[in-house]
């Protein structure tokens, strides 16, 4: 589901070009070709018509070489489903004048954001002494996404004592693979952001809460990869 894009520009002696990207509401895929090989961006930023994508974000290159950046925030599309997108690319080459400042590569370009399955969410529970509250749960071609606001939580819930706090388990009891998990001090409590990468086939899941003394299950019924 990759959309093919060979937006090009330079940086110094170094061609860049954003071969291809993804997107849908969870979730922005860069895939960008650097030649030569021996530098990688500090930072991808991205905005679209309403700002910036404000999320965690990341790195990792491909087995041939390719610099792969991703956001995990989908941007926010326009008419038929298209976004607008604005990406300035930063890092420290040399520009041969030590006394000029490090300038981004802005690449601008069109991407189409896949669309999403929501999932039934179910009533606030308790899990201990905080009440917890989904607020986002859904599907996307890429991952299983979800929201949750941990009422009455405080510090980061992210931490090393809590890498289970949310995961996602098919019938054998195997985690899905997390491709993202972070969170924020939010109004009330702690607000967290987890994906799990999607699984292909279409069956009943459980999404499960693990903290402060109490574990807390929900059944995801969800759709084969093909359905959305």
């Amino acid at each position: 589901m990759l959309t093919l894009l060979q937006v090009s520009g330079r940086y110094a002696d170094h061609a860049v070009t954003l071969m291809g990207a993804y997107a849908d509401p969870a979730r922005l895929v860069m895939i960008f070709q650097i030649s030569p090989h021996d530098a990688q961006p500090d930072l991808v930023s991205v905005t679209d018509d309403q700002g910036g994508q404000n999320s965690s974000m990341g790195s990792s290159t491909s087995p041939g070489g390719n610099f792969i950046w991703h956001i995990d925030v989908g941007p926010r599309p326009g008419a038929g489903g298209i976004a607008h997108l604005k990406a300035e690319v930063r890092w420290g080459l040399p520009t041969g004048n030590p006394a000029s400042p490090v300038s981004a590569l802005v690449l601008k370009f069109d991407l189409p954001v896949h669309k999403s399955v929501s999932l039934p969410a179910g009533s606030p529970f308790h899990l201990g002494s905080w009440t917890v509250t989904i607020k986002t749960l859904q599907v996307t071609p890429a991952t299983v996404h979800v929201e949750a606001l941990f009422g009455g939580a405080s510090g980061d819930l992210a931490g090393p004592d809590h890498l289970d706090l949310i995961t996602v388990l098919d019938g054998t009891g195997t985690p899905l693979r997390g491709v993202a998990g972070g969170g924020q001090i939010a109004t009330g409590g702690w607000l967290a952001q987890f994906q799990w990468m999607r699984p292909v086939s279409a069956g009943t899941y459980q999404l499960r809460f693990h903290g402060n003394g109490a574990t807390h299950t929900v059944n995801l019924e969800v759709p084969a990869s093909s359905a959305i």
